[in-house]
């Protein structure tokens, strides 16, 4: 008699040698491709330590410190797991199923990991202008067009949610006319 198998794809977020976020994906119409990009759904999962710590070592193994693991959960007459794919650019889709942002999680590996903190650019070479003028000019141009939108209640795709909480980590929050 043939066992029934059951394959579930995932995706797993990690920065340094922490798992920040994951996501069970689920194929469309078919299609044996889970990628949200391919028209797949997703929905927040956890993982097993040993899942956990074989992505961490998957990702070190080819030098990246940052990445989104792909495994494959198999469950026939046990659980059983096998990592599919490292990527180096992991997509933001998965903010928007999760409601974890893990570009915080980057942010702060890196001023961690350099002992830096990246300050605003100081620019003493324009005029005196208004104060909320002067704030705004502390600040680029796209952070202040993030925070406008979100203000305003205008909906963000993933990838300005992410850039607007990476402004936020940096520079703090400001209020924008």
């Amino acid at each position: 008699m043939r066992t029934q198998r059951t394959l579930t794809h995932i995706r797993v977020n990690l920065t340094g040698d922490r798992v920040v976020c994951a996501m069970k994906r689920t194929a469309n119409g078919g299609d044996f491709r889970a990628n949200l990009s391919r028209g797949g759904s997703g929905r927040m999962v956890t993982l097993t330590a040993t899942e956990q710590q074989q992505c961490v070592q998957a990702a070190k193994a080819v030098g990246l410190e940052f990445a989104g693991v792909d495994l494959i959960r198999e469950y026939a007459k046990a659980p059983n797991f096998f990592i599919t794919e490292i990527n180096g650019n992991p997509g933001t889709g998965i903010i928007d199923i999760t409601g974890y942002n893990y570009f915080v999680d980057l942010i702060m590996y890196i001023e961690t990991k350099t002992g830096q903190t990246a300050q605003p650019p100081a620019d003493s070479s324009t005029p005196a202008t208004t104060e909320s003028q002067e704030e705004a000019r502390k600040y680029p141009d796209e952070y202040v067009a993030l925070q406008q939108m979100d203000q305003h209640g205008q909906r963000m795709t993933a990838t300005q949610n992410g850039m607007l909480a990476f402004f936020r980590v940096r520079y703090g929050r400001i209020r924008v006319q």
